[in-house]
């Protein structure tokens, strides 16, 4: 594996945890994918030492910044109205941002999320706000990419090929999973990296 310097500081808060929450949530990966993107910036450059961020006062708060912006829609129509507008995630993460005085953050704009470009973003020590499009497991969702590793495909020494594989925060799972670049290729990424000073 690459050296991922976000691995240490990585959360993973998910969407089991939110969804019954107020008068309960669907299709809230957005808003899960924010938080555990503001709560890992947190753990690596904390603007408040000391105070632990509570993943559900968050969650509420960034899930609520969505609906006034309408950046989220509580709601699933057909499996396909509802969620978090594609569009507008770098807006809804620039502001959710702001709310814990995370105005170091530089949200970039969107590109296809293809292994050369997630790559070089991730070796730039930026955080992958990652948009999958029909995926074959998640559907439409987002999600969190924190680092990736290079291996060699099992089989004749003559065959072997390279597998680029990603470290996510899913949001439906509370621990690291890797994801094949070929299964999330897709889809969109948005790089989140820490402003110089």
């Amino acid at each position: 594996m690459t050296a991922s310097k976000w691995e240490p500081y990585a959360t993973y808060a998910t969407t089991g945890q939110f969804g019954a929450l107020d008068k309960g949530y669907v299709r809230h990966c957005g808003p899960t994918a924010i938080a555990n993107l503001l709560m890992t910036f947190e753990n690596r450059y904390p603007l408040f030492p000391g105070k632990r961020m509570l993943p559900k006062k968050i969650f509420r708060r960034i899930a609520l910044l969505g609906r006034e912006r309408h950046y989220y829609f509580n709601m699933d129509r057909l499996k396909i109205l509802g969620g978090t507008f594609n569009a507008a995630a770098p807006a809804y993460i620039r502001r959710a941002a702001a709310l814990y005085q995370r105005e170091d953050l530089a949200v970039g704009f969107a590109r296809p999320s293809l292994s050369v470009f997630l790559k070089r973003a991730l070796d730039g020590d930026a955080v992958i706000y990652l948009e999958t499009i029909l995926h074959k497991k998640y559907g439409n969702h987002h999600l969190l990419l924190y680092g990736y590793r290079e291996r060699e495909e099992a089989g004749s020494a003559s065959k072997k090929r390279k597998i680029t594989e990603f470290l996510a925060a899913d949001g439906w799972s509370d621990i690291p999973v890797w994801l094949g670049a070929n299964s999330i290729r897709t889809g969109f990424f948005h790089p989140v990296k820490k402003r110089q000073t």
